[in-house]
């Protein structure tokens, strides 16, 4: 009984981690050897401009290109002056509309006894989602693209700090990159 307890509630946690991380979804060139790219170089950044004072500015678009670096380098990927790709990124929000349970309380008559209980209804909300795509090209004027990885996760509701943001950016870009090479591509270093 502790066994599948303990089972019971380990499941549970990854449940509630996987539901609070971000979503990826991706998207290659299915005819390209990714075999053959060793080399990256980063393209000249995007300012965003998402009127969020937490997400606009050059400190974000630093982190962006920071956690490209740290995970492209760490798969073994150099970054050159002589690339045999590029990366671009972009970083923008998106307002989503959910269905959130809300408690109801409420009281009544059951089997001879009187009673109060507490029950869920549903209530719509609005939120912001940060929303960042990576792009990797075969050329510099971004005329063949060859991969691309999108990242969306929900923006906190209240006022966060540089470190909070620099997770939510790395934990986004080291999603979407985890996802790089496509599978069954990967390069042997």
């Amino acid at each position: 009984m502790n066994y599948l307890s303990k089972l019971m509630g380990l499941i549970l946690l990854l449940t509630i981690f996987n539901a609070c991380a971000p979503a990826v979804h991706t998207d290659f060139d299915r005819s390209f050897d990714f075999t053959l790219l060793k080399n990256y170089a980063l393209l000249p950044e995007n300012q965003s401009n998402t009127g969020l004072a937490m997400l606009d500015g050059p400190l974000v678009g630093k982190r962006i290109t920071q956690s490209v670096n740290d995970i492209l380098q760490a798969k073994g990927y150099i970054n050159t002056s002589g690339p045999d790709f590029y990366v671009s990124y972009q970083l923008g929000t998106k307002t989503e509309h959910g269905r959130e349970p809300g408690p109801v309380y409420g009281f009544g008559y059951f089997g001879g006894y009187y009673g109060r209980g507490l029950h869920g209804s549903d209530f719509y909300e609005e939120y912001e989602k940060a929303v960042l795509i990576i792009r990797l090209y075969r050329d510099r004027n971004k005329s063949v693209l060859l991969w691309k990885g999108i990242s969306e996760k929900k923006l906190p509701d209240r006022s966060t700090g540089a470190k909070d943001i620099d997770n939510m950016i790395h934990q986004m870009v080291m999603r979407i990159l985890n996802k790089f090479p496509p599978e069954g591509k990967q390069r042997i270093p």
